[in-house]
């Protein structure tokens, strides 16, 4: 894989449930599902990337972060 792939859609129209449906048959059924941080730019994504707190972070520094961010979490797959 290695590459981003954007998926848009509405607001309560299942996203988690399609996003956990993907992991599960790209990953396998034995995948570990953690809602609380299940999904693209989670804050662990974003502490990988930054030496500070992402609680600490402004909006314009979270944006600056997000293209890191987002490769990090490509790294990862």
């Amino acid at each position: 894989m290695g590459e981003i792939v954007w998926l848009a859609s509405y607001p309560k129209s299942g996203n988690t449930w399609v996003r956990m449906f993907l992991n599960t048959y790209f990953w396998g059924e034995d995948a570990k599902q953690d809602l609380t941080t299940y999904g693209g730019s989670s804050k662990s994504s974003y502490a990988q990337v930054t030496s500070r707190a992402v609680n600490e972070l402004s909006d314009a520094e979270i944006m600056a972060h997000t293209p890191s961010a987002h490769a990090y979490i490509a790294s990862q797959t």
